[in-house]
């Protein structure tokens, strides 16, 4: 499981970044606690990876479109500050030699509460 991903604008100051970066660690943290395996999310701001050792895997959300030239130099120098030992790549796909790290590009699927719980009626549960 990815922990929480907290959203932080790039006009939100930077203290309320740091706070949604302990957020996300802290929630992690618990859950991590309770036997669930956490992978924590990259946010351009707020340096979550204070909280996370480096040699981590990290989620990150891939490149909007209308932005991609930003994201990519954001997540050089996210690699730059956290060290991690792969990226997961969720939503759209990037180049997996974007950084120095590996890359596993996820897609996302949405799914309403009824279709799942549809599933579940069809596997018996």
């Amino acid at each position: 499981m990815t922990a929480p991903d907290f959203t932080i604008f790039n006009d939100d100051p930077d203290e309320w970044a740091a706070y949604q970066a302990w957020r996300s660690a802290t929630v992690a943290a618990f859950w991590q606690r309770h036997g669930v395996s956490v992978i924590p999310v990259a946010a351009f701001r707020g340096a979550p990876e204070r909280w996370v050792s480096p040699g981590s895997v990290w989620a990150v959300r891939g490149p909007a479109r209308s932005s991609l030239g930003s994201w990519y130099r954001e997540i050089d120098a996210f690699v730059d500050r956290a060290e991690p030992s792969r990226l997961v790549v969720f939503g759209n796909p990037v180049a997996e030699a974007i950084c120095s790290v590996p890359v596993e590009n996820r897609a996302l699927f949405s799914r309403t509460c009824a279709a799942a719980q549809k599933e579940g009626q069809n596997h018996g549960r």
